[in-house]
């Protein structure tokens, strides 16, 4: 053992360094030859079954390393298989890569590849790159001499089915391949008509003129978009004709859009549509395209607006919207001239009518009473709701103080009306506020109790609770009737509350107040209770309120009397007898004269 040892530590340090990394290197082959192993069984699982990788690619750094071997097995297969594998970069996510490439400026390798291994996926990315780099064209053109890619042209169009392309520069690249472009404008699938029309925009010769008409004919709406904007021949008048009939009797929006256009490019000389020789439809497409910048145009939209059909309105409204004379004659309406602001309201209204209200934004801008006037009576009848607020809220700081003009009352009585038939809730806050500013005014809060009638919003019985309360604000009655259309549940209770509150603690006119409203809501409970209130009222008062009463329950009415009449007070059965020859109640002579 000792002589092993002595042997060993003979041994000098390079050579134990040496034999160090011969094993390294050793073992460094064995995992590299190792895993070339794994990645050579992957490649050929996924040429000969794709679906067993489970969705896996190569990553980045990995494709770029093995593109060279797995384009050898793509185009040679493998030992024992040595027919080709086409799909084989595809299912590596070799496809984006060199899409990329192509669509970002790569050179010829990266075209070839696609065309050699996504030519369906991939064409169209190609051709548009050989239209931006002339230098790439013999690359296509030399594909397309192969039988790989044999209807080239057709191929390129279904893969990118309507997309724009540079046409001129398309039709100098397939100069010498014309006549197959115009074949596929016979071509059953509309996009390769498509592709077909772009290439022939720009040549001028005889049959592509000939063929471009045909194509104003084409089922497809883009081929006939395409061929009315760059249809030319000599003849001006025949071009115009067949615009003309694209503009006023295609189905199609962006057709007839693009007919129009072209005309008025090309031929505004020559249109002067002649209304009264069209069909509905076709009067109609003529409404829809109005232009905004012709002062005949909107005269025509007028015209319809106020005289045309449903459909025809709408379409004339949304061409003066869209051209900003709605709001023009909007604006600037008088109340001086009747038959004018007459007039505007006609044709403003049928806007509105058709659901056409985007003028109605300028109530904030308002400046003349007759436009004030204008918005109220239009947003009694439509038009976006929150613009009542502002209208009201503008108005009622411009009425100002007493004396009120009769036309600023007429404005006033009309914005209430637009409150009352389509305000919302902030709308109706604002109202109650005004009564309450108003209310030393009784010409104003009249109008404005009359407008709340019927209104049972949760903001609006508070308020009339509060003036029914104040002994000083004059209009009682009118005051009653809008509390009457209160809902039950908040008027009852409040109304019984006050009949028997207490002489010294609420004012004689708020109980009288109360008494009537009970008469008015016909409560057969509080009908003694009402009987016994009577002398809270004047002798007149009595007569006329007695058949009220009596009109709630006639035989409670007459049992209750009694009953008073045999009581000890003087006060109460003095306003019951009172109340006795206008109650149609009989047989109480005897109890009387008792």
């Amino acid at each position: 053992m000792g002589s092993v040892f002595a042997f060993l530590s003979g041994v000098s340090r390079g050579t134990w360094i040496a034999a160090g990394i011969a094993a390294a290197a050793a073992a460094g082959t064995v995992l590299l030859l190792s895993a070339q192993h794994r990645f050579h069984r992957f490649v050929r699982a996924a040429a000969l079954d794709p679906k067993a990788l489970g969705g896996k690619r190569l990553g980045a750094g990995a494709q770029i390393l093995r593109e060279r071997f797995v384009l050898r097995r793509a185009r040679n297969g493998f030992l024992g298989d040595p027919r080709p594998f086409p799909e084989l970069p595809r299912t590596l996510g070799y496809g984006k890569r060199w899409l990329a490439a192509v669509e970002h400026g790569g050179g010829k390798r990266s075209l070839s590849l696609v065309l050699e291994f996504l030519p369906d996926e991939g064409l169209f990315a190609c051709f548009q790159a050989v239209l931006r780099r002339t230098a790439l064209a013999e690359v296509l053109l030399s594909w397309m001499g192969t039988d790989a890619g044999a209807f080239a042209l057709r191929r390129i169009a279904l893969a990118g089915p309507g997309r724009e392309f540079d046409g001129p520069a398309a039709a100098a690249l397939l100069s010498d391949r014309l006549g197959e472009v115009r074949e596929l404008l016979g071509d059953p699938e509309w996009a390769a008509r498509v592709f077909a029309i772009r290439i022939l925009i720009g040549a001028e010769d005889e049959r592509t003129e000939r063929s471009l008409r045909g194509c104003l004919a084409d089922p497809h709406p883009l081929v006939r978009k395409l061929a009315v904007e760059n249809w030319k021949v000599k003849d001006r008048k025949a071009i115009y004709a067949e615009a003309y009939k694209l503009f006023v009797g295609d189905p199609v929006l962006e057709v007839r859009r693009a007919a129009k256009a072209r005309i008025l490019k090309d031929f505004k000389d020559l249109y002067v549509p002649n209304m009264a020789d069209l069909e509905p439809e076709q009067t109609l497409h003529v409404l829809e395209l109005l232009d905004k910048d012709e002062a005949r145009d909107e005269e025509l939209a007028f015209r319809y607006l106020d005289s045309g059909t449903s459909e025809e309105r709408l379409a004339a409204a949304e061409s003066l919207e869209a051209r900003g004379a709605l709001r023009r004659i909007f604006m600037g309406a008088e109340l001086a001239d009747a038959a004018e602001f007459e007039r505007r309201y006609k044709l403003l209204s049928a806007a509105v009518d058709s659901q056409v209200s985007g003028f109605l934004a300028s109530v904030a801008t308002l400046e003349g009473d007759g436009a004030y006037m204008m918005a109220a009576k239009l947003l009694a009848m439509g038009g976006e709701r929150a613009h009542i607020r502002t209208l009201a809220k503008a108005w009622f700081s411009r009425m100002g103080t007493p004396p009120f003009a009769p036309e600023r009352m007429a404005v006033y009585e009309q914005v209430l009306n637009a409150i009352r038939a389509r305000g919302g809730e902030d709308a109706c806050a604002l109202l109650v506020s005004e009564l309450e500013n108003r209310k030393g005014q009784p010409d104003l809060s009249a109008r404005i109790l009359l407008s709340l009638e019927g209104n049972q919003s949760p903001c609006v019985f508070p308020v009339l609770a509060k003036l029914l309360m104040d002994p000083e604000f004059e209009l009682r009655a009118e005051l009653r009737t809008a509390l009457l259309g209160q809902p039950r549940e908040l008027v009852v209770p409040f109304v019984l509350s006050l009949v028997r509150a207490d002489r010294f603690v609420l004012p004689r006119q708020v109980r009288k107040d109360a008494l009537y409203l009970i008469g008015e809501l016909k409560l057969p409970g509080a009908l003694q209770r009402a009987l016994e209130a009577l002398p809270l009222l004047d002798p007149c008062e009595i007569t006329e309120f007695a058949p009220v009463l009596a009109g709630v329950d006639k035989d409670a009415f007459e049992r209750k009397a009694r009953f008073i009449l045999n009581s000890v007070d003087a006060t109460t059965r003095a306003a019951l007898i009172a109340a006795l020859p206008s109650s149609a109640a009989k047989n109480f002579l005897a109890d009387v004269k008792t």
